[in-house]
């Protein structure tokens, strides 16, 4: 029984080393964050983002902004391609390595998808460290419901029908305009009579019908509006295709 208890008694120290140990390098992890890493009072997304609920608002410090040393303000730029970028002002504290920044964000009402936070220029931006330590992505915002689950941005409209009515005997409103008015040759395939070449399409040889004591073209039929919203190629009514936002409109004579 003496032997098991010396056994016992020489096992404590071992323990307790180790567990000083822990101690000593726990301190140790805050070396995992990167300079100009954002920090902000939310729950966390994912190993980038912060969640954050439509019309909340969020305060946020980014930290070890020595670029933005010496400075009093700066802008803090809450990036989207969805619905737009966002700037306020970030209070600058501290110097060097211990320069903070804090701001205050508050969510659009139309927030979907996520966002990037960047500070004094849009390509400056800041880092995850403070959620994932030893990250290096950028960080930001993801926009959430009551539940937590993200918001999607509603596909862009792509589609349009209208009626393209110009006749000399229809009385405005209804012959006040074309649906096509405005949009420019260089990025529009326009396909009809009156139509005009762009994208490697040629423009269609028949005639439109004028109104009268003019060189305009008049119509009343019909018009469909086609957007490319994918920045991609897309195919055209012709056998050739046009790169680029372009729009297709097509339009009939009367």
């Amino acid at each position: 029984m003496r032997r098991k208890l010396g056994v016992c008694r020489a096992a404590l120290p071992s323990a307790v080393a180790i567990g000083a140990a822990m101690l000593v390098f726990a301190p140790g992890a805050s070396a995992a964050v990167a300079p100009g890493a954002l920090k902000c009072s939310l729950p966390t997304y994912n190993p980038t983002k912060y969640a954050l609920k439509l019309q909340q608002t969020a305060n946020c410090t980014i930290t070890g902004a020595s670029d933005a040393s010496g400075l009093r303000t700066v802008p803090v730029i809450i990036k989207s391609s969805n619905i737009g970028n966002t700037t306020v002002t970030g209070t600058v504290s501290g110097s060097g390595s211990s320069t903070k920044i804090t701001f205050a964000f508050t969510a659009p009402s139309n927030g979907c998808n996520t966002t990037i936070v960047a500070y004094l220029t849009e390509g400056n931006n800041t880092n995850n460290s403070w959620i994932t330590p030893g990250g290096t992505s950028a960080a930001g915002f993801a926009f959430v419901d009551g539940s937590n689950n993200a918001i999607n941005c509603p596909s862009p409209k792509w589609l349009y029908l209208g009626y393209a009515d110009n006749h000399v005997q229809h009385p405005p409103p209804s012959g006040s305009g074309l649906p096509w008015d405005g949009m420019p040759s260089a990025t529009t395939i326009f396909v009809g009579c009156g139509g005009y070449a762009a994208g490697g399409v040629p423009a269609v040889t028949e005639a439109c019908e004028k109104v009268p004591g003019t060189t305009n073209d008049m119509y009343d039929a019909g018009a469909i509006r086609i957007d490319n919203v994918t920045g991609r190629r897309c195919p055209s009514p012709a056998p050739k295709s046009s790169s680029g936002p372009a729009r297709t409109t097509r339009g009939a004579r009367r």
